[in-house]
């Protein structure tokens, strides 16, 4: 694909009969991704939609009620199976998705949702996706579209079209002009390779540690500058801080601190403090001097120690400490013991959480792993809008609303395959409801045959039925009553053991 180029000095149209389908009897594929003649990606879609659908099926026939693998082996084969088939090249075609493609989407997520819970057929979509914890599908492939397109702008590899002769701005330039703000600003960049390491690294043993505690001044005496660094996070702010010692006084030299962005992780304070501590020392006079630099923080040199990177921050310290190194003796990063009563590491500690309440704000680039919450912040949001957007004459959506919740998340991802479909099913108030049951001629009476006062559906059993109101004070414990107390509610009640046992 990286060899397919497009002559732009050439002057030529291309007519419509040159795409009919008489002469091009066969949409291309170009790298398992179809271009259709109305390049609306219909065809793609429907290219993987049938493959899902095979793997899907494949399992489901595997699936029984009380038998076969469980929920948690069907997910996995949904998340590591399917659904890299669908979002293969997904950063092409799945921005703006048109309607008909949405719907194709969410029947295959539909179909592994009854997959995993092993539901019938009438369960709305809106639970299903609930208890088996999927965002809505076409959300799911803007999400993974957006990663793929940042990771693909990151390492210089996303370029936008130039030289275009069209009267709109090509699909290239606007995602481009869209990430390039966003990519200048985040702790990521092209993999750079360190040929050389002028510095050495290492861990100091507990019996270097102990001498430190017992009397760190005579202790150091070898090394020209000793720098202690450290990184704090307090009340969502970060802040780094370092104390330089010589070999001539037990006492500091200078103390530095940094007030950092409060999105900024302690990883990154730790290195920074590393990085802005050289580049003093290198204001000093350096010639045939040792030096050592004392973190606390392992990953620090470990980072450092790498033959590679791709952080901008780890590189950048990289290159300072080279330099510094070309002009000292010898230079080491060591790692620490924290908070082991070391005074150098425990001065360091309080710089960095002064640090936090300093007025200015050093510039450090974002972690990237900020763009992975934001990223899913957003899958989160549009979740909650789709179920908050179902239309749905259920008495219990409010109830959905407050369930599609990330903080429930984890409670629905862990249900096993019987609870969560006598959890779909009251909450979509389906059978054993006899509500329900009466819609489809199953029963000759909707009403509740527990109180025999009104028709059973799920807000009945929630709050009013009079017969189980001893089980509802039991299990709930307030109004705003989690999915757990939810579920140890109907596990309590006769109706709904029924239903298990009947399946």
């Amino acid at each position: 694909m990286e060899n397919l180029k497009i002559n732009i000095a050439k002057n030529f149209k291309i007519k419509r009969k040159i795409l009919s389908t008489n002469q091009c009897k066969h949409d291309p594929m170009i790298e398992e991704v179809i271009l259709d003649q109305k390049l609306n990606w219909g065809k793609h879609v429907e290219f993987v939609r049938s493959k899902a659908i095979t793997v899907l099926n494949a399992s489901n026939r595997a699936i029984g009620k009380n038998w076969g693998f469980s929920a948690d082996t069907a997910k996995w084969i949904y998340k590591s199976v399917v659904l890299p088939t669908i979002t293969y090249g997904c950063h092409l075609w799945g921005l703006n998705q048109k309607s008909f493609i949405e719907e194709k989407l969410a029947k295959i997520q539909a179909l592994a949702s009854r997959t995993i819970i092993h539901c019938p057929k009438f369960t709305s979509k809106a639970v299903m996706n609930l208890i088996a914890g999927f965002p809505p599908a076409h959300s799911l492939i803007e999400n993974r579209a957006y990663a793929t397109l940042f990771r693909l702008k990151s390492q210089g590899k996303l370029k936008p079209l130039e030289n275009y002769r069209t009267k709109t701005i090509p699909h290239s330039s606007k995602i481009t002009n869209i990430l390039q703000p966003a990519i200048e600003h985040w702790d990521v960049s092209r993999s750079v390779n360190f040929a050389s390491f002028s510095y050495t690294t290492s861990t100091c043993s507990k019996e270097f540690m102990d001498k430190l505690k017992e009397n760190q001044f005579t202790t150091l005496l070898s090394y020209d500058y000793i720098v202690f660094s450290d990184g704090s996070r307090i009340n969502s702010q970060t802040g780094a801080g370092a104390v330089i010692y010589t070999n001539n006084s037990p006492s500091p030299l200078h103390n530095l601190k940094w007030k950092l962005q409060d999105e900024n992780t302690v990883f990154q304070a730790e290195l920074f403090a590393v990085k802005e501590s050289a580049t003093f020392i290198s204001s000093l006079p350096t010639e045939q001097a040792t030096i050592i630099f004392f973190t606390d923080c392992l990953s620090v040199v470990h980072c450092l120690s790498a033959e590679s990177s791709t952080s901008k921050l780890c590189i950048e310290t990289h290159e300072v400490l080279n330099s510094l190194a070309s002009k000292a003796t010898s230079l080491e990063i060591s790692w620490i013991k924290g908070h082991s009563g070391i005074p150098g590491n425990d001065i360091a500690d309080q710089l960095a959480k002064s640090g936090t309440l300093c007025p200015t704000i050093s510039p450090v680039p974002l972690p990237c792993n900020l763009m992975k919450k934001k990223l899913s912040f957003i899958l989160d949001n549009h979740r909650s809008i789709s179920t908050a957007s179902f239309i749905t004459s259920n008495p219990l959506h409010h109830l959905l609303c407050r369930f599609a919740s990330p903080s429930y998340t984890g409670f629905f991802s862990h249900l096993n395959r019987k609870h969560s479909r006598i959890l779909a099913s009251f909450l979509d108030n389906k059978a054993p409801l006899r509500s329900f049951l009466f819609s489809i001629n199953l029963v000759s009476s909707p009403t509740c045959n527990l109180c025999f006062l009104s028709n059973q559906d799920n807000i009945h059993i929630l709050s009013f039925c009079p017969a189980i109101i001893h089980q509802r004070q039991q299990s709930f414990s307030s109004p705003t009553f989690t999915p757990s107390e939810l579920l140890y509610f109907l596990l309590k009640l006769p109706l709904y053991n029924c239903f298990l046992d009947c399946d």
